[in-house]
């Protein structure tokens, strides 16, 4: 039988040896594996990070996340194309073609689930959503509860009112706006966002979010001569702070962007 014995000076460079090709193992699971026939980056492909930095520097930029995805299959030209969105994670394809976004969302919904990267997105600070779960028993019950909210009577009696509402007090807090401005520009944008978040909290959950109605009452308690004007010549309206509910639930909805920019979104 044929023994072998390491000196002294093998044990170094047999360790070594040993941690680098397990090292050079990891990272080549850890790159992107792109699927054939779909265009992507090429220089994505071939660097740990895939999309990632091109990602960020987009976030930087525009202030934008989302609108990134969808503008990769106006650069590759291709109404499908993957993208790589950080190591040890498979290609993420980004389909962007109305007809085809249809059909697998109205006839094809047995053949197609949740996306990973959506479920990463969502499950480190609302795990028990049901928009971050794929379709197990739990998505299933889950679905149950909320169901008959997607009923046409329920989209007539309860949320149409409800929207309505809250575009009836969007337009009024416009109008206000606008008097007080005497023509000059105003910041409008944070107040979508109360109109949507007031008209969800209603629907989903049938009592007063009220972040619209204190912005009117805000607004209603200043005069034109009060009003300062802000580094782009716009007039600076008042805002009313929201209350604890509402600052909370917003700051929930805004943590979304600092996780899809992430490339580790639950960690994120």
């Amino acid at each position: 039988m044929a023994t072998f014995q390491l000196n002294t000076l093998q044990y170094p460079l047999l360790i070594f040896s040993l941690i680098s090709a397990l090292l050079f193992y990891i990272y080549r699971k850890a790159l992107p594996r792109p699927l054939p026939g779909i265009p992507h980056h090429a220089v994505s492909a071939k660097r740990l990070m895939g999309d990632i930095p091109q990602l960020a520097a987009h976030k930087i930029a525009s202030g934008e996340i989302l609108n990134w995805f969808t503008a990769q299959t106006h650069t590759l030209s291709s109404p499908l194309v993957q993208i790589f969105v950080g190591p040890f994670r498979a290609p993420t394809l980004i389909l962007n073609d109305f007809r085809e976004t249809e059909d697998i969302l109205t006839r094809r919904t047995k053949e197609f689930d949740r996306s990973p990267l959506t479920t990463a997105f969502f499950e480190g600070f609302i795990p028990q959503s049901t928009i971050g779960m794929p379709s197990h028993e739990l998505f299933k019950e889950q679905r149950r509860l909320w169901a008959g909210t997607m009923t046409t009577e329920f989209l007539h009696t309860v949320s149409a009112p409800s929207i309505l509402k809250s575009c009836r007090e969007l337009v009024e807090l416009w109008i206000r706006k606008a008097r007080l401005a005497e023509g000059t520009p105003f910041q409008a944008d944070r107040d979508l966002r109360h109109m949507t978040l007031d008209a969800v909290w209603a629907l989903a959950l049938g009592s007063e979010l009220g972040s619209l109605p204190a912005q009117l009452d805000a607004v209603g308690a200043v005069k034109s001569s009060e009003l300062v004007r802000g580094e782009h010549g716009e007039v600076v309206m008042p805002e009313a702070q929201p209350n604890d509910v509402a600052a909370a639930t917003t700051t929930l909805l805004l943590s979304l962007e600092k996780v899809v920019a992430s490339p580790f979104p639950a960690l994120a």
